[in-house]
């Protein structure tokens, strides 16, 4: 027995609902990575206003752990690191949001009842929208 074609517009059904639910998962990715980098951004701060208060050790040289190293570094050069991470951090934060606002869209155009849509997704939409009005 011959297996049966699809039907044309079957096919682009289910083309459409698996682009859909592609767009949907790279955006829930999208906010777990958003999430992990700003806790990691929110650690660095609490350790730079620690430094700066100097409730972290009072010598010049501070114990830093690097992986699974442990350097022994001085302030000066630890809160420029730190510093520089939270740049980076800041960078790759507004690209993540930058990316899950594109895909967002994309989102919607494929599937513009938001009422089938995760509710996250749905929020960011309508902050979107009001934006652009």
């Amino acid at each position: 027995m011959a297996a049966k074609e699809m039907d044309p517009d079957m096919k682009t059904l289910l083309a459409n609902l698996i682009q859909i639910e592609t767009l949907a998962e790279e955006v829930l990715t999208l906010r777990q990575q958003n999430i992990e980098l700003n806790r990691k951004k929110e650690h660095n701060r609490e350790g730079l206003g620690a430094l700066r208060r100097g409730e972290v050790q009072t010598n010049n040289k501070l114990n830093f752990t690097f992986g699974n190293l442990i350097l022994k570094l001085p302030r000066k050069n630890m809160v420029s690191m730190i510093e520089k991470e939270q740049a980076h951090l800041e960078n790759e934060i507004a690209k993540v949001r930058s990316d899950i606002k594109k895909k967002t869209s994309e989102l919607y155009k494929l599937q513009p009842n938001i009422t089938d849509m995760d509710p996250y997704v749905v929020k960011l939409l309508l902050q979107q929208d009001t934006i652009y009005q």
